[in-house]
């Protein structure tokens, strides 16, 4: 019996290429990266106990420089009235001072107020400020830490944000201008409604004056109006009897039909 060759796999020399290049150049991101990294962790700290928050829809993400208990640097709190109360208890037992959010949208705006409600200090910067920097990861916990590691070296710059007092004004102002826009809607629709009904009663009033559209046409008034019809001729024909027999005396018959 001939015995069985095995037939050991092609392998293309181009692939091998391609995949060490593809590999080496992954290293060079990773080693470029770290240096970023190291680079960034060499400055001075100018925020002892600075924190970074990374702003969600439904959370957020919070990172701190230590806790008191030991416990993990890093913590999810729900976006709803009571997670941003545990939020500021949270900062305030961890010692924390100062305070940078990563917001875009209008998620941000309520914790930012709250955080200022609190007392603590709190600056607002753009997503692209900590994406210029290399080396940041791209988890929601990892950006976090990475924000707080940046805001902790001074190398976070903050965008305009009004103060107290101009966030009155604005909300007077946009809720002023949120009332004149329904009153307007409706207005408009008032105005609309009070238009199709003197569309209406004009033709219904038109219809009525060239003899159209009367009660006594529809159609549940035809029976109605046979049987009176039918009424009237009997009533007529009895009538008009009685009175050729008064005219010709009482041998007169009270049908027409039996006249001699």
């Amino acid at each position: 019996m001939p015995a069985c060759k095995v037939q050991s796999p092609t392998v293309n020399p181009r692939q091998h290429v391609d995949e060490r290049r593809r590999l080496g150049r992954l290293r060079d991101e990773a080693q470029r990266e770290a240096e970023e990294c190291a680079k960034v962790a060499s400055m001075p700290i100018q925020h002892a106990h600075a924190a970074g928050i990374d702003v969600g829809d439904s959370t957020h993400w919070v990172c701190v420089d230590a806790t008191p208990d030991g416990s993990d640097t890093v913590r999810e709190f729900p976006a709803h009235t009571p997670g941003l109360r545990q939020l500021v208890a949270w900062l305030r037992q961890c010692g924390v001072t100062t305070i940078a959010l990563e917001a875009s949208g209008v998620y941000g705006h309520v914790l930012f107020l709250t955080l200022l409600e609190a007392g603590i200090e709190t600056i607002m910067t753009a997503p692209q400020f900590a994406r210029q920097i290399k080396g940041r990861p791209k988890t929601d916990k990892r950006d976090c830490q990475w924000i707080q590691h940046l805001h902790k070296h001074g190398l976070l710059p903050t965008v305009f944000q009004p103060d107290e007092a101009t966030h009155t004004l604005r909300d007077y102002v946009r809720q002023r201008a949120n009332l004149v826009r329904l009153s307007g809607q409706h207005i408009q629709s008032r105005r609309a409604g009070t238009e199709g009904a003197r569309a209406d009663e004009s033709d219904a009033s038109a219809r009525r004056r060239h003899g159209r559209d009367r009660p006594e046409d529809h159609p549940r008034y035809i029976g109605g109006r046979a049987r009176s019809a039918q009424a009237g001729r009997v009533a007529r024909s009895a009538v008009q009897a009685h009175a050729r027999r008064d005219r010709h005396g009482a041998g007169w018959p009270l049908s027409s039909g039996a006249r001699a």
